[in-house]
């Protein structure tokens, strides 16, 4: 009879466990999918060798619905001391990014490693995308690489260098969908729990180049 007792009991705690574990996995769930509502959109910026960096925009769908075809835009700042390339005859310099071939892809539900479009604007500071519709779950990501090269404004013959300096690239993501250009919404675009309407879904990340006064790589340990 105690065995019996003693067996139905180590069933009962082995029970208790395991629906406590679940219970733990369904709020973590839960948390996770809570910061992705908050936050759909992903950027990564990874400074390689000087003086490039590559790209990642990604956006997710944790919502409850399909995420229609979106643009996804990226612009980038930068700032640091300027460092001219050649000091004797620059007297101002400005850096200009630019897209850099052959590094461009898409990863999407169906779409792995696809070339794709990248719209370039102002200057080269803002890059943009397009994104395939997503179901709910599904994410998908657009990857590039920006070279940053540096002029003088004052002196049109010069050949622009790479750029040279520590220069601090800060990028902010936004996302609109294509067929009304609205603002991709925080929240799967419903209110919040106090009552105020949702936020357009934005990312923002700050790196710093490799690169030295000399134009040359210096990354860090």
């Amino acid at each position: 009879m105690n065995e019996t007792s003693y067996r139905y009991k180590l069933i009962g705690q082995r029970a208790e466990k395991v629906r406590t574990e679940h219970e733990n996995n369904i709020a973590r769930w839960l948390d996770q999918r809570s910061c992705s509502v908050q936050r759909p959109l992903r950027l990564l910026m990874v400074p390689q060798r000087c003086p490039y960096m590559d790209i990642v925009m990604m956006l997710c769908n944790p919502c409850e619905k399909c995420a229609e075809p979106t643009r996804l835009t990226l612009n980038l700042s930068i700032s640091g001391d300027l460092v001219p390339a050649d000091p004797a005859t620059q007297t101002a310099v400005v850096i200009r990014p630019e897209l850099e071939c052959g590094y461009t892809t898409m990863y999407a539900p169906g779409v792995r490693g696809s070339a794709v479009g990248i719209s370039v604007a102002g200057g080269g500071f803002q890059y943009s995308a397009a994104l395939p519709q997503l179901k709910p779950g599904d994410s998908a990501y657009v990857q590039f690489r920006v070279k940053f090269n540096q002029y003088d404004p004052n002196n049109p013959e010069a050949e622009s260098t790479r750029a040279r300096g520590p220069y601090i690239v800060t990028g902010t993501l936004t996302g609109t969908y294509l067929s009304t250009a609205q603002p991709i919404l925080t929240n799967c675009g419903n209110n919040l729990d106090d009552g105020l309407p949702p936020l357009p879904a934005i990312a923002e990340t700050t790196q710093t180049l490799h690169c030295n006064a000399e134009g040359k790589t210096e990354a860090p340990c």
